[in-house]
This record gives C-alpha cells, sequence and structure tokens, in this order.
C-alpha cells in the first residue's frame, strides 16, 4: 500500500532542499511558523489547499510533484496524484465541519451552564 503522507512528506523536504531553503526561509514565505513546515515533512500533518498552493509557488513546482512516488516501481499519474490531493482536500474539509460542530457544541453548553 502506498504511504502517501511519507511520499509526501519526502518530496516536500527534499523540493525545499533543492531551492536551497531551510523551513524558517519557506515558512516565513508563505506565512507560516517553521513548526508547521516541520509537521509536514515529518508527515504529521497536512497543508490546507490554500497552503499547499503557496507551498508549490515558493517552491516552483506543481503539486502532484509532490505527491509521484519516485522508488515506486510504477509512479502516481498525474491524475492519480490529483485524486490524492482531492481526497487530502475533503478530508480536511470534513475535519473542519467537525470542528466547526465541535465549537458549536461547546458553546452552547457554555451558555447553558450560565444560565
Amino acid at each position: 500500500m502506498v504511504n502517501t503522507a511519507k511520499i509526501f512528506a519526502d518530496n516536500l523536504k527534499a523540493a525545499r532542499k533543492r531551492q536551497k531553503y531551510t523551513q524558517e526561509n519557506l515558512a516565513e514565505m508563505i506565512g507560516l511558523v517553521p513548526h508547521t513546515i516541520q509537521g509536514y515533512e515529518v508527515g504529521r500533518s497536512w497543508p490546507s489547499a490554500e497552503i499547499l498552493d503557496a507551498i508549490c509557488e515558493a517552491l516552483k513546482i506543481s503539486p502532484d510533484q509532490l505527491f509521484i512516488d519516485k522508488n515506486a516501481e510504477k509512479p502516481l499519474s498525474p491524475l492519480e496524484a490529483l485524486d490524492v490531493v482531492k481526497k487530502l482536500i475533503e478530508s480536511q474539509q470534513a475535519t473542519e465541519r467537525a470542528q466547526n460542530l465541535l465549537n458549536k457544541i461547546d458553546k452552547k453548553s457554555k451558555d447553558n451552564q450560565a444560565s
């Protein structure tokens, strides 16, 4: 099975190093903190679609380049890579919707306690 997180993390780090950027340089260019870039590079977290776009622009690469397994016998096609990106975006959107719901529940709970 393909470990997309590891592929993304390794490719991001390699692309950053090809540009001779530190994590700090890249983070500053796209308005993040270095710890966030480090999280992406170890597979601990995923960027949003907007951040992914900013990363690709800063590194002068296309998003599919971050999802291609260069060591695989058969690398992902650009369409397969696009499918992976779409799934990541859908996953993040679901996470954001869940967080918004939790925030509403928490607010309602606090409002009820205050009453």
